[in-house]
Order: C-alpha cells, then structure tokens, then sequence
C-alpha cells in the first residue's frame, strides 16, 4: 500500500466511535501520568511547583522545637505551620494582622484539645479514614522525593546544550492520534523514505490542515514533548514523534522554523541559566520516578469481574453526572459508595489484584481514604467506562507506592506526624464549633435567625475557653515579630491529587487580639 493508503486507512481509524470491550486493564496503564490532557499545559506547571512546595514545607514542619511560636498544652504552633496556614489560604481582610492570625490558630489548637477530651469524632470511621488519606498521600510525596528528586542530576554537557536551546522558540506542524494509530503513522513515516512533505500532505488533505503551533522552552508542556523538543537541536522539516504525552494520545510533529532570541544582559544569562537548571533537574526527577513506578508496577494486572463492573460503573455514572447537574460535585472526584447505594451488593466480587480478590465492599473502604479521582473533567456517556478503569488503575498504583512507603517507614518520620496533628486538629475544632453552636440552638441560648446573637454568644464562649487554657498557653513573642508574611491572598493546591489542599483553611474564630498569654520565660 502507497503512503496515501496508507494514511486514509489510519484516518478513517481516526474518525472512527471506539467501542470499549476489555475488562483486563494491563499495569502500563497504571503507569500513565493523572494528569489529563485538557488540563495538561496548567497541572503540569503547578505540579512541579506543589511537589517543590511541599518538600520545603516538609522540611521546614521538622523543625519543631527550634520553632515552636505557640504552646498550648501538649500542642504546638510552629512558625512553619503559621506561615503556611497564612499564606497557602485565603484570610478576609480583618484576618490579616499577626496577632489576629495566631490568636486564631491557638484557638483552633484549644478547641480540638476540647474535642479530643469529649472524644468528638472518635467513633466517626470517615473522620479516620480521611486522615488516613492525607497521611498516606503525604508518604508518597515523601517517596517521591527520596527516590527521585533527591537522587535526580544532570550533567554539565546537558545543561549547556539546553541552556543554548532555550534560547530557540520552534514553529510546529502537528497532529494528535492513538496508540493504534500512532503505529501505523510511525511505519508510514518510517517507509517514506525522505518523502516526509508528501507524509504531511496526507494528513492536511485528509484531515484538515491544521494551525501551525508554536512552543518555547519556557512553556509548560508535557515531559516528553520538551524533552524532544530541547534535547538536541532541531533542523528545519524534521520530524519528531509519533510521542506519547498522555495516556493513548500522542502526537507527531514537523518542524516548521525556528527562531533564536539570544540574551543579552548578564542578568538576563544568569536567570535563564537558573531557569534552565531547575527545569533539567524537575526533567531528571520525572524520568527516575516514571521509572520507579514502573518497577514497582510491573507484571501487575487488574482483572475485573465483568458482570460487577459495569453495575457499578453505572451507579458511579449515574451519581456523577446528577451531581454534576446539581453542582454538587465540586471537582472530578468521587470520595464515597453510601452503604445504602440502592441495587448495590458490597459482597460481590468486583476486581482481583496481586491474586487477591475485592469486592465492592473492599472498595468502599479504599475510597474512603482513597477518593476515586477521574484524569480528565470532559466526561461522557462514551468515554467513562474507561476513565473510570484508569482511576481505579491509579487508586491501585497509589496502593502500591503506599505499601513501598511503609516499607522504608516513612510513615514514621517527624514531618508526617506533625501533617496528620495540623489536619486532625482543624478538623476536631470545627466540629467542636458546630456542636457548641449547636447545642446553644438546642437549649434556646440563641436562635437560627440571629446572626448577631450567634457571633455575640460564639465570642463570649471563646473568651471563656482562653482563659480556662490560659495558663497552659504560652507564646514567644520574639518569634512572631521575626516572622514575615504577604497578605495578598492566594491558595496553593495540589492538581490532581486525592486531597488537594496543602494546609487547612484558615480557621476564622474570632476577629479580635490575643489575650495576654504567657511568654516561655514566665
């Protein structure tokens, strides 16, 4: 078959309604990256941000007792913490002050020291398993960063050749396809024997010419993408690819022009230079962990039972896309199966992995730390099926990277003690408020209407509680005034992670000073 043939073969693939028969889902699918494509150019940047982010944070949590700006009782605030808790969130205006925030976050620390002695939330299974979460997911950035980022390096010889390369903006020709496709467009290209224009020429006749693109090296684009890209350099009618930048999606490109804009200034050099390392090393870091990954995944397999997935794959399509309706789903996640889901039988067998059996049951309980995190928000009748088996792929990835995590006993380490203490402590403290609050409604001390009433009562029950605590408090004063922090307001999350939030939102208490709590030297 002639080239031509060739590509409209490939092209009516193109154009074709894929139809989703396979119930056996092999581990290199478990190995894609979570992020999807339509959100590809955003997560990827804020990705590599989160993970450096959480790794100073991480380290700055351990500093515990060199740091500690408040004590109350067996509780600590570290200047970690109240920085991270004032500039990773959002506080309102009257929020701003020092005194204000701390005074706040001491607060939050009094009124779950309340909680844990009544022993709100102790029997609550959700509670637990929600810290369970966010401690296991903490475990696997703490992985992350000891078997990748710590061990990443480029040499000297890659950082120049991408140094002078980052000076070059390349004007492409490109089109996106599927692995089946990608193949056969790899053999076409392969066989064409220097007749790439007439490769090309098929593709625009057959599919439509495409806009020509153009990409720099300082643009977020996916991995594999950059890295064929500003490897080496490029000439003019090259082609790169067919390349993989997410799962089943790929692309194959035509250099078109490309353009250099050398710096001039010193300053300028020395930036990019910086630049351009970070960037090589964040390269490096992603290569060792998809290969980490890989290691640990290999020869694994997911076999679901067929009749099982597909009852629940329609409950969890019927539940998403009313909740979508209703705008009661927030994100592209699913955190529960409710014990009363209507046709549901959580006995039944509904995959098998590492030879073990789970069933819906099993599941439930893996979702209730775990959420069901969807890699794309383009959802459909036709496409769910699948998304739905590539986020279960990833929850059983994370299984495993956990149980490696526990392994090297990361779930020991000072920093994620301290992770669970922030978010179980805000947690108890606001549920601690709403009970109070509650029980006032109840016993008729204030009325559902009366939001002045609600303040006046909630503020003088506060009052109370601190000077109840008061000589349990202490504050070190010449650590606060040390302590910078912006009040311009922003809130730093973690793309296409289970629990996206890096800290707790910010507890919103009481808006006045602190009261005059002791000094460590008193």
């Amino acid at each position: 078959m002639n080239n031509e043939g060739t590509l409209a073969a490939i092209i009516n693939i193109y154009f074709s309604i894929r139809t989703e028969k396979k119930v056996k889902l092999h581990a290199a699918h478990i190995m894609k990256k979570k992020e999807s494509v339509n959100a590809r150019v955003h997560s990827i940047q804020l990705v590599i941000i989160f993970f450096l982010l959480c790794l100073v944070v991480s380290i700055a949590m351990t500093q515990i007792n060199a740091n500690v700006l408040a004590k109350v009782g067996n509780k600590n605030v570290t200047s970690a913490e109240f920085k991270a808790r004032c500039e990773f969130t959002v506080r309102p205006h009257n929020f701003k002050d020092k005194a204000i925030a701390l005074n706040n976050l001491i607060i939050e620390k009094i009124l779950a020291s309340e909680a844990e002695r009544t022993n709100t939330l102790n029997n609550n299974p959700a509670f637990h398993a929600r810290l369970k979460g966010i401690k296991e997911q903490a475990m696997r950035e703490k992985l992350w960063a000891a078997v990748a980022f710590n061990k990443a390096t480029v040499d000297t010889a890659k950082l120049k050749t991408a140094y002078r390369l980052s000076m070059r903006e390349y004007e492409l020709e490109f089109y996106r396809m599927r692995k089946d496709q990608a193949q056969k467009v790899k053999t076409a290209i392969d066989s064409a024997q220097g007749k790439i224009d007439d490769v090309f020429k098929s593709f625009s006749k057959m599919i439509g010419k495409q806009p020509k693109h153009k990409i720099a090296y300082k643009d977020p684009e996916a991995d594999t993408l950059h890295e064929a890209l500003f490897s080496k350099p490029l000439n003019v009618g090259e082609v790169i690819g067919p390349i993989e930048i997410d799962y089943d999606d790929y692309l194959v490109m035509k250099v078109v022009n490309w353009t250099d804009y050398p710096l001039i200034s010193g300053e300028d050099q020395r930036a990019r230079w910086n630049e351009v390392q970070k960037k090589e090393h964040t390269q490096a870091t992603w290569k060792l962990w998809r290969k980490y990954r890989a290691e640990i995944m290999n020869g694994k397999n997911i076999e679901f039972n067929e009749k099982t997935f597909f009852i629940l794959a329609d409950w969890m399509k019927k539940k998403y896309f009313i909740e979508q309706q209703n705008k009661a789903l927030s994100s592209n996640k699913i955190s529960e199966i409710p014990f009363s889901a209507s046709g549901l039988d959580l006995t039944l067998p509904f995959l098998t992995f590492e030879s073990q059996v789970w069933t819906i049951g099993d599941f439930k309980s893996e979702l209730m730390s775990r959420p069901l995190l969807f890699r794309s928000k383009d959802l459909d009748s036709a496409n769910f099926n699948i998304q739905f088996k590539l986020a279960i792929a990833d929850i059983m990835e994370d299984h495993c990277l956990t149980r490696e995590a526990y392994k090297k006993s990361i779930d020991k380490e000072e920093d994620i003690a301290r992770t669970i203490d922030v978010w179980k402590d805000s947690y108890l403290a606001h549920e601690q408020q709403k009970n109070v609050v509650d029980a006032a409604l109840k016993e008729g001390k204030i009325t559902k209407n009366d939001e002045l009433g609600i303040h006046n009562y909630w503020e003088s029950f506060v009052n109370d509680l601190q000077k109840k605590y008061r000589d349990s408090i202490t504050v070190n004063m010449d650590v606060l005034q040390n302590i910078s922090i912006t009040n311009i307001d922003m809130i730093v999350t973690k793309p296409g992670m289970p629990y996206p939030l890096v800290v707790p939102d910010f507890p919103l208490f009481i808006s006045s000073k602190m009261i005059n709590y002791r000094t460590p030297k008193e």
